[in-house]
């Protein structure tokens, strides 16, 4: 997920997290990955093929919202709702 959203986990995240000193070393990287290659949602999404190229970003956003890797961060069920990329979906 690192590698997608080219987030870090801050210390502040790290130390409350139980297993902290068995995936992380004492400055906040991963233990046993030491090369993470950036990428993109969008560009994960785009070897789908599955979305048309207009729809691309906009669902990498709203998806990368969610994956916040700061729960503080991340928007609400409720602020998700309003997101410009639902504003045409389905509803009942």
């Amino acid at each position: 997920m690192m590698e997608l959203t080219g987030e870090q986990f801050t210390p502040e995240i790290l130390q409350h997290a139980y297993k902290r000193d068995q995936y992380f070393n004492e400055n906040g990287t991963l233990r046993r990955i030491s090369d993470i290659f950036p990428g993109s949602i969008a560009s994960a999404l785009e070897n789908y093929k599955i979305l048309d190229k207009d729809d691309l970003q906009p669902t990498a956003d709203f998806i990368a919202s969610c994956l916040r890797l700061d729960p503080l961060k991340r928007p609400s069920a409720k602020e998700l709702q309003l997101a410009p990329w639902l504003k045409d979906a389905f509803t009942c």
